[in-house]
Order: C-alpha cells, then structure tokens, then sequence
C-alpha cells in the first residue's frame, strides 16, 4: 500500500515536472520568435538617404551698369509718350516718343490709341462673315496655337502678353462663329468707337526721332557718362569704387531719354581677389540682380585687373539686352560662380578607406563602401559627383587612353582581393567603368551616419 501511494506520489511530480517543462519550452519559444522579430527589423546603424542637391558659389558685391548710351537730342519740353516698348531696337530717324503740352493731352492721345486698337478689333469681326474657311480644322488648331500661348504666358507670369493674347483667342472664336452663320451685331460698338475717335483726333503732338540706330529706353538717370564706355575693360577698382559712390548728373535728366548703341553691356565690380581665384577671361558666370524682377543675366569674364591691396576689378559682358535691364545702374547683385549638382551626403558619415573618400551604405543588412568625389562643401554637408557624371569622366579618360593606343585596366590590389565584396574575385582585371559602378554611391543609397565597427561586407 505504501509501495502504491509512493508511486502515486513519483508519477505526480513527474507529470508536474513535464508540464512545467512544456510550459518553460514554450515561453523560450515565444521569447525566441519575438526576438528574432525585433532584431529582424533592428538595425545598429542609423542611415539617410542620397538624395540630389543644388548649390551655387557666389560672390555679393555692389555693381555698377556700364552702356554705349546717347541721350536723345529732341526737345521733350512736356509729357512724353514712348510710342515703342521699353529696350525695343528702333532705327535712325524713327519717331519714338510723343510729345504733349500738358498732361491732358497725353492722356487723350493713350486713350485714343487704345480706342483705335479696339476699333481695328471689331472691324475684323465684323468683316468676318466675308470669311470663307474653307479648311476649319486648320482655323480651329491656329486658334488652339494661341490659346497655349496664353497658357504659357500665364504660367510663365508673362503678364504683359496675357492680355493681348487673350483678345486674339476671344476674337479668332468670335470670328469663326460669324463665318459659320451665328448672328454677331458689331455695328453699335464700330458706331461708338468711331464717334470717340473722332472726338479724341484734335490732339497733335510733337515727335521726338531717333538719331542713330539702338535700343530705345525712356528715361535717363544722369550716370550715362560716369565711366567711358570705349575703356571700360581697363578700369581699377578705385575707378568702380569712385562711381559707386558718385553722384549723377542730373542736369542730363530729362524725360527724352537715351539710346543704347551697342548690343555689349557690361556690369563692372570691386571684389576681394581671392574670392575670383578660379575665374579666368573668357568664363562664363550668371548675375543676380537681388532688388530686381529681372531674371538671371548670364555674362563672360571680360577682364580682371587686380590691384596691390588684395583687390580686383572685375569686368563682366553680356551682349543681349534682356527685360528690366536697360535701365538698371548701381545695384546689390549676386554673382554665381558656379552651380553644382550632385549628392547630399551627411559630414559624419565620411570615412577614408585605403587612401580612398567615401562612405559606408546598407543594401539590405549588408554594409557596403562606395566611394564619393566631393565638389562642395557645406556646413553639415558636402555634394558629391553623381555616379552619372563620374562615369561620363572615366567614358572620357579611356577615349583619351584609345586615342593614343593605350590599353587602360584597373588591376585589383592585394587587400582588394581579400575583403571589399564590391570588387570581383582573385586575378579579374576589370575596366574602370566596371570597377566604378560597383565601387561608386548612387542616388538614394542608404548612407550609414552612425554605426560602430564598420566594415565592407559586415553583416548588421
């Protein structure tokens, strides 16, 4: 009997000691799979992406506006009316400017020539049924045509063109339809157009006529004849400086305005040399007008002329006379080096490796080195050369290689050989475009910041 309850008693705490068992497997189970899970999604690095940056050296300076300018010798005793667009090239002899006794009349004549536009407007509407369109389709994709035009205009903030093309859309449709059959009465608006006209023609200016071939522009500003135009690419930085600081002459001032006789302009400024180091005659940079609407200007190196104070005179031309330049002379200018394109790559996250820049990605969780060539360096950052025009600069080296009947390879060092994963096995020798696309970062890699014991090929 004590036998049996001994027995009863043995299996019971076996029967316990297994079920504790399971129940211990189990929760090592448990605790296993969780594990792995986190540590799955774990990583021991922190990355950023490679993503595309733009930057631009430049240099801020004050600069002064140098023209081959006339001012107009015609009397402007009045209120003058350009009859030409601002910077237009107008020819010897051409009248260019209405002059008036007062205001009033000024006004009267803008206004009659705004009448007398829309007068021409109707009239061709009106004339419309006349019309015999014979191909519709040809009709209906010119008014297509300026219908983008004004499109583009607008999305281009061309506000100036907005609405002139707008009427021509308006009326080419307004057309159309009367050459179709709608009935479209003009008669009323010609007959009040016409009556304004009439009263408004009593006003007769007089004309002010170009006196030689140029480029029109309104005003003057009494610096016209500050710096000689003929020498301009033999001025010093004293000269620059001295006309900066000058002030016009306002006795040339007047409501006339000037020519600009030839298409070279120039924007000349005092700068520290050092700043210029990499400009040479003939380089091309790009001005920033900061206080102007005026888009960037893009000019050439004409001159550099340094002095013995660390200083020099730079001289930049330009030979197109683009909107809102033609008046502009003493400004707060931007001028753009260089502009540099290329990968955003964090500053802690560049190692050396070998001799070699570069850094440290994960693909996957494996950790990999590419290499980089920096062309900029920021505060927290630096761009490196996309792997597209580091393999258009090997393309251009092996032509160069060609050309003189060599043959180029990349041979593998010993330690290349032995660890980097990126580069291929043993005695391969590898032409250089092969090694760099195995061996360079690309867009949207992801680049380790911080991590420890980094190495190629490391596991994480």
């Amino acid at each position: 009997m004590e036998t049996k309850k001994l027995s009863e008693k043995f299996n019971k705490i076996i029967f316990t000691t297994v079920i504790v068992m399971v129940y211990a497997l189990a929760i090592f189970m448990v605790a296993y799979l969780v594990y792995n899970a986190i540590d799955a999604n774990y990583s021991s690095v922190k990355t950023e992406i490679a993503t595309m940056k733009t930057v631009e050296k430049t240099i801020n300076s004050k600069v002064f506006v140098v023209r081959d300018e006339t001012y107009i010798s015609g009397k402007a005793a009045g209120t003058v009316v350009p009859l030409v667009e601002e910077g237009q090239r107008v020819a010897e002899g051409q009248d260019i400017a209405a002059v008036f006794a007062n205001d009033s009349d000024a006004e009267k004549y803008v206004e009659l020539q705004k009448i007398n536009k829309e007068l021409v407007r109707f009239e061709n509407i009106a004339a419309a049924d006349k019309l015999n369109i014979r191909d519709m389709s040809s009709y209906e994709a010119t008014t297509n045509e300026k219908f983008l035009s004004l499109v583009e205009a607008l999305s281009e903030g061309d506000y100036s063109s907005v609405s002139e093309l707008a009427y021509s859309v308006r009326d080419r449709e307004t057309s159309r339809q009367v050459s179709l059959g709608y009935d479209v009465d003009t008669s009323a608006v010609l007959a009040e157009l016409r009556s304004e006209s009439a009263s408004l023609s009593s006003v007769v200016p007089d004309y002010l006529a170009a006196d030689n071939t140029g480029y029109y522009i309104s005003n003057s500003d009494g610096y016209e004849k500050t710096l000689n135009y003929a020498e301009v690419t033999k001025l010093t930085t004293s000269d620059i400086d001295k006309a900066i600081e000058s002030k016009p002459d306002e006795s040339k001032i007047s409501g006339a305005g000037k020519l600009i006789n030839n298409f070279n302009w120039y924007v000349v400024a005092s700068v520290e040399r050092n700043d210029i180091d990499e400009l040479t005659v003939g380089k091309s940079v790009k001005v920033r007008f900061v206080d102007s609407s005026a888009d960037d200007v893009r000019m050439t190196v004409a001159a550099i002329n340094s002095d013995s104070k660390g200083k020099a005179a730079l001289i930049l031309r330009c030979n197109t006379i683009t909107p809102g330049t033609g008046d502009m002379r003493i400004e707060n200018a931007e001028i753009i080096l260089e502009t540099i394109s290329g990968y955003k790559i964090p500053k802690e996250a560049m190692r050396t490796l070998d001799g070699v820049n570069g850094v440290y990605i994960k693909r996957g969780n494996l950790v990999n080195f590419r290499r980089i060539t920096v062309l900029y360096t920021g505060d927290d950052y630096v761009i490196s050369r996309t792997y597209e025009a580091e393999n258009a600069n090997y393309e251009n080296e092996m032509d160069e290689i060609d050309a003189e009947n060599r043959i180029y390879t990349a041979q593998l060092s010993v330690r290349y050989r032995e660890e980097p994963s990126w580069i291929i096995e043993c005695e391969d020798i590898h032409s250089r475009s092969k090694l760099l696309e195995k061996s360079y970062i690309k867009l949207y890699d992801e680049v380790i910041v911080e991590g420890n014991g980094l190495y190629d090929s490391k596991i994480v």
